[in-house]
Order: structure tokens, then sequence, then C-alpha cells
């Protein structure tokens, strides 16, 4: 049985090899084993027959409550590449550890899940999707995971995701893009991050951030400082306020205890002097962390 959206579901939230219109199977009862594309509710009363699909190359999984967890662990799945598993009834990962051939993973909107233990036996991974999760206990078993390009630890569109100190990813030295949206550091600490030569791409939420922290990642990545201050419109939509007295459109500055919105023909001076005290700031732990400090 199959239906062509399931509540609930979010559009666009497909993963690689399976598209927005993937139909959702809610029985395996009449779907071909050869398949090599599959989208599946893991409440159905059949889940366990997934282990037949030995073709797949992608799977999706929607809904895994906690009585199929060992069904989809106990699976032999050897050409799976790509998985995506969404509401997970599970505490820790030791279910997914089985899958060694996986090279993308995606694991979202799961709250009891706070443990990564079992991530560190799919080495082949190259890209690795966390969202909304649990408050996470410890990123160790990351470490592992060196062949990563790819990683996101994000929360959600009305969530903070928790994440314990960074240390852990400095084993991550292949990393050219790194996800960290809507997610607080218990420590505070970025210095993890400085040393990836690789990293192209780096989105976090500035303001969850000490602007020492960020002005030393910006030193050593500047195109994450060009990103910091780029300064984008927020009057952007038919009927926006615009600034107060002068109706333009008004700048936005991420940075952490200062005024989120300004206008740059009212309070332009105020607004160069706070970017250019950053810049300066940035400057200053430049030089420290070429001192060696």
């Amino acid at each position: 049985m199959i239906v062509a959206q399931e509540q609930g579901e979010s559009r666009g939230a497909g993963v690689a090899g399976i598209t927005e219109d993937e139909p959702l199977q809610t029985s395996l009862a009449e779907v071909d084993r050869g398949l090599a594309t599959l989208w599946v509710d893991g409440t159905a009363k059949d889940f366990a027959a997934l282990r037949e699909f030995e073709a797949l190359t992608n799977l999706r999984i929607y809904r895994l409550p906690r009585r199929h967890v060992p069904a989809l662990a106990g699976c032999r799945l050897p050409c799976l590449t790509t998985l995506s598993v969404r509401h997970a009834d599970a505490g820790d990962l030791q279910f997914l550890g089985t899958f060694a051939t996986l090279e993308t993973l995606t694991v979202w909107q799961c709250p009891k899940l706070t443990r990564l233990d079992g991530i560190e036996r799919l080495t082949r991974l190259t890209a690795l999707y966390f969202n909304d999760l649990g408050a996470i206990e410890s990123l160790a078993p990351l470490a592992a995971l060196t062949g990563l390009r790819t990683l996101a630890l994000t929360g959600g569109v009305d969530s903070t995701q928790a994440l314990p100190p960074l240390a852990p990813l400095r084993a991550l030295s292949n990393l050219e893009q790194l996800h960290l949206t809507s997610a607080k550091v218990v420590d505070g600490d970025l210095s993890p991050l400085i040393d990836f030569k690789r990293l192209t791409l780096l989105e976090l939420s500035p303001r969850y951030f000490e602007p020492d922290e960020l002005a030393r990642l910006a030193a050593a990545h500047p195109f994450f400082l060009r990103q910091l201050l780029a300064l984008p419109d927020f009057d952007t939509w038919n009927a926006a306020p615009g600034c107060k007295t002068c109706k333009g459109r008004r700048k936005v500055l991420f940075l952490r205890r200062k005024k989120l919105l300004w206008c740059p023909r009212c309070e332009g001076a105020k607004l160069a002097a706070l970017v250019e005290g950053f810049e300066r700031l940035v400057e200053e732990k430049g030089r420290e962390h070429a001192q060696g400090r």
C-alpha cells in the first residue's frame, strides 16, 4: 500500500536518490523486492520484510517505533549507500551499526536520541546529517569518521539543538562543510573548528556565541568573516515596515548582545563603528593564533 505524501512529512526533506514524489509505502506486501530506492513507513506491520530488499541503495524510513528497531538492526542490505531515518524511538545509534556500506546518513526529529554510540562503525560515511535530536551527551563517536566531508548538527525550525563540547571534531580533518545552525554548544568553545584546512562552508547561529569565539573562527576562515559581515537586507518583502524614521530597508547584524536590525541611513556611523571594531578583534585573534596563544 502506498500514499503520495504522509501527513506531517515535510516537503523538500528527501535525501540523495529519493525524490519528494517517491511514494510512501505503508505495507511491503506487494512491493518489488528488486527496488533500488524505497520510502517506507516504519510502523508497517510487515516492516520486518525489509530484510528481503537486498538491492536497495537508497532507503528512507518515516517513523520507527521501538518495537521495529531490532528489525532494522537485523537487516543486511549490502548495497545500501544512503539512509534517512525520521522519528526513530531509540536512545542511541547501535541499530544502524551494521550498515557499513553507508556513505550518506540523515537522522532527524528524534528527541529521544541522545547518544551517538554505533555511528563509529560507519567509517565509509562522507556526509552525515543530524537534525533536531535530543541533548547529545558526547560527540566522541564521530572522531572515527575521518572520511566525513559534510557534517550537520542542527536544530529544528522551532527548536535549538544542545551540543556537548566540539573537541572530538578535531579528528575530522577532511571536513569541507559544517552546519551548526540553531545549535548551542555547552561550553561555547569554537576553537576545535579553527584548523579545518579544507572547510569552505560553515553555517551557525552567531548570536549563540561570544564575539571573541566568532572572531577567532573568522581569523582562521576568511570566508566566514565575509559571511558574518555581509549585513543582508531585512525588509525585503512587500509592505515591509522598514526603518521607523526613514522607512528605508534595514540591515541585519548577527552579533551577540548587539541590536539585530540597523538602518544604514539613520545609524550608518554606529553600524560602521561596530563592524570596524569586530574586524579589529578578528585581526587580534589572528595574531594570537599565529603566536600560538
